[in-house]
């Protein structure tokens, strides 16, 4: 074989290697869990409307909402879409939906389904010998996020949401390792204007759902983009309190407007549309005028020439 054909199927064995570990579920004792949450304040940074979008939803507005629960292995890396014979069904969880929909929204977006679904084939099928079903494996989330309350811990060691006060990230998470026993996985995000807030927090479990400490390649990076210069706990952004009926009212208002904006953009487009036919068939009808008054005063035998195409 030359070098070239060695190459490729290197390449090859190394895609199907991908392929192979991608599609099979692991073995319980391979694995260990990522239990992730994210703060509300700070996905909903960008004002108003995510907070009106989960409200209206019922979620879960002033605290940590569920990012997820994700197998993986100790040595890094993780497995994802494990079995695609098990695909997301709504149907399953239905009698789950109404506190999903309280601790684990989709933020900014509110639509949540889509971001269950994801969680469940990409992370959950990868989870299928340690829980059976769909329904285990959402319920015993929930029962995580119960247990593993960040901010009733954070309040409890006066760590409280403030626009202004910022917090070492050490003090976070050692607030969380005084109620759990074990320290906590921070990461941040930085706003538009350079401020750094804490966005996600993680905690480690085994395959057997008990409170482990995190690998070594987590804990080297614990405070993740979190700087030097201390954290922000963004409060939620403010809302407009309005009742269902002045919300149905602003939306129909707003509706009324956008129609009214897109009749006198249609209007608009029509007019100048009629006014370029109108100067088409104008030109066009001076032209054939023109056309005829010069072919009426030609000489007799220049009109008997033959026409040039």
């Amino acid at each position: 074989l030359n070098k070239k054909n060695t190459r490729r199927m290197k390449q090859f064995a190394l895609l199907c290697l991908i392929v192979c570990v991608a599609a099979t579920v692991p073995d319980p004792s391979e694995i260990y869990f990522y239990f992730v949450q994210q703060l509300t304040s700070s996905m909903c940074d960008v004002g108003k409307t995510c907070a009106d979008k989960i409200l209206e939803k019922g979620a879960l507005a002033d605290g940590f909402t569920i990012h997820g629960l994700w197998p993986n292995y100790e040595n890094g890396g993780y497995p994802q879409f494990c079995d695609n014979s098990y695909p997301y069904s709504s149907k399953e969880i239905s009698s789950l939906q109404s506190t999903m929909k309280y601790y684990w929204p989709s933020l900014p977006t509110g639509v949540s389904d889509g971001f269950w679904s994801h969680e469940w084939e990409k992370h959950g099928t990868c989870a299928l010998k340690v829980f059976s079903d769909e329904p285990s494996y959402f319920k015993s989330v929930l029962n995580l996020r119960e247990k593993v309350d960040v901010k009733r811990m954070l309040s409890k060691a006066g760590i409280v949401a403030d626009s202004k006060k910022v917090y070492e990230p050490q003090a976070i998470a050692d607030a969380v390792k005084e109620g759990m026993g074990q320290p906590l996985v921070i990461s941040c995000s930085t706003t538009a204007s350079g401020q750094v807030q804490l966005h996600e927090v993680g905690l480690c479990y085994s395959h057997k759902m008990e409170l482990m400490d995190c690998p070594k390649w987590i804990m080297n990076s614990q405070y993740r983009n979190c700087g030097s210069k201390g954290v922000l706990i963004p409060p939620m952004p403010s809302l407009v309190e309005t009742s269902s009926v002045g919300s149905d009212i602003n939306l129909a208002v707003e509706a009324d407007r956008a129609i009214k904006t897109t009749t006198a953009d249609a209007t608009m487009y029509y007019a100048l549309a009629a006014a370029a036919v109108v100067s088409v068939l104008a030109v066009v009808a001076a032209t054939v005028v023109y056309r005829r008054r010069r072919a009426a005063n030609r000489p007799q035998q220049e009109m008997k020439s033959p026409l040039v195409v």
